[in-house]
């Protein structure tokens, strides 16, 4: 079988906004050319939301049948 599309493996990071009292999520992908460029931009900004001392995490979302493991984590976001 030949596959047609291009399989992207998602980094997803997750907090807890405790000023406002809500989760948020957001999701990046590698960019072309630029290896690791996902999980770097997903690690920008939860060094931002860490020097507010909220919870967050990052999962690793596989293609393959969307399996994810958790890649870092800090504040208890692993709890999230």
């Amino acid at each position: 079988m030949i596959q047609d599309s291009v399989m992207k493996t998602r980094f997803v990071l997750t907090w807890h906004d405790l000023d406002a009292n809500e989760v948020n999520t957001k999701e990046y992908v590698n960019t072309v050319g630029k290896d690791h460029s996902g999980s770097m931009d997903a690690l920008s900004l939860a060094q931002v939301i860490d020097s507010n001392a909220w919870p967050w995490k990052i999962e690793k979302v596989m293609p393959e049948g969307g399996n994810s493991e958790l890649s870092m984590s800090n504040w208890g976001g692993d709890e999230l």
